[in-house]
């Protein structure tokens, strides 16, 4: 198993009900899935900082998990309270 397997964020299924959500169902949908995406950038970064030898990727890679993984904390937050 490679850091790319799993990289499609969604079936078919998923991306159809998400293109005919509306709403709050949309917000959630839309925020679980950039949560999946957002989880996988911050999983490949880690490999650059492991793997790599350049130094501006690998600080474009800290640059990147430190940023996805405060966006994952605030749409966490967001479903857990404002769109229940």
């Amino acid at each position: 198993m490679s850091m790319f397997d799993g990289l499609s964020l969604m079936s078919m299924e998923e991306m159809t009900q998400l293109v005919t959500a509306t709403g709050a169902s949309f917000d959630r949908m839309w925020m679980q899935m950039m949560i999946k995406h957002h989880e996988r950038a911050v999983a490949v970064a880690r490999t650059e900082l492991s793997q790599g030898s350049n130094g501006e990727a690998k600080q474009l890679a800290q640059a990147i998990i430190d940023a996805r993984t405060k966006e994952i904390a605030t749409m966490r937050a967001l479903l857990k309270s404002a769109l229940k």
